[in-house]
C-alpha cells in the first residue's frame, strides 16, 4: 500500500515573485523554515541544502523543475535525525498562482515511505512551515514554530 500524496493549499495576500523570494532566499527562511538557511542555484540538477545555524545539515535534495515564480519541483531528503537520514527522499512540488490580488500556494509532498515517522510528521511540519512564510510576507514577523522533540 502507497501513501497518498500529501497535498496543502493557502490562499496568500501578495503576489507570486513575493512568496517566492521567500521560499528561494535563505535570509528569509531562517525566518520561518525552523531557522534554517536554504541554499540553491535554483535550476534543474542544482543541490539544495537546508542547513541551521551552527552549518548542521537539516535536509538536502536536488531542484527537478524550476520555473520561477510559478513552480518549483525538488527532491527533499530529511537529515535532522538518524532515522529521517536513512530514509529515502521525498518529492515536493511548490506552487505558485496568481488569483484575484492574491496568490494560492499549494505544496505537495510525494514519495514517503508508507508506516514512516517521516510519513506520519510531515503534514504537521509543512503546516508550520507555510503559516511561517505567510506571517513572514503578510505582516513581517518572524515566525517560530514551537520545538519539537525532532526537528522540522
Amino acid at each position: 500500500m502507497s501513501v497518498p500524496d500529501h497535498v496543502y493549499s493557502v490562499y496568500l495576500k501578495a503576489e507570486p515573485a513575493r512568496f517566492w523570494r521567500a521560499i528561494t532566499d535563505g535570509d528569509e527562511t531562517v525566518q520561518y523554515y525552523y531557522g534554517t538557511r536554504v541554499a540553491s542555484a535554483w535550476v534543474p540538477g542544482s543541490p539544495i541544502t537546508y542547513t541551521y545555524p551552527d552549518v548542521s545539515v537539516a535536509a538536502d535534495g536536488e531542484v527537478v523543475e524550476c520555473d520561477p515564480p510559478n513552480r518549483m519541483v525538488m527532491t527533499f531528503h530529511a537529515c535532522w535525525d538518524e532515522e529521517h537520514a536513512a530514509a529515502a527522499p521525498a518529492r515536493m512540488t511548490w506552487e505558485l498562482e496568481a488569483t484575484g490580488g492574491m496568490t494560492k500556494l499549494t505544496v505537495t509532498t510525494s514519495g514517503l515511505e508508507p508506516g514512516s515517522r517521516m510519513a506520519g510528521e510531515f503534514g504537521g511540519g509543512i503546516v508550520y512551515i507555510v503559516s511561517g512564510l505567510k506571517t513572514l510576507v503578510e505582516t513581517g514577523a518572524r515566525w517560530r514554530p514551537q520545538t519539537r522533540a525532532s526537528k522540522p
